[in-house]
């Protein structure tokens, strides 16, 4: 009594057991609708403009 048993050196019938388990299927991730150059022009002009706000 009292004595450790090595990891990996179990009972031959347990050696083989292969687990069961369900992998999550990975979702897709969101891509970026592509935008006009008019579009880019807005989006950057709006960020700036709450870039400026934020640091006044």
């Amino acid at each position: 009594m009292g004595r450790l048993i090595p990891a990996g050196t179990g009972l031959d019938r347990y050696r083989g057991i292969q687990l069961l388990t369900e992998v999550p299927k990975e979702e897709p991730e969101a891509e970026e609708p592509q935008l006009t150059p008019e579009e880019a022009a807005a989006l950057d002009f709006l960020r700036k403009d709450t870039d400026t706000v934020a640091e006044g």
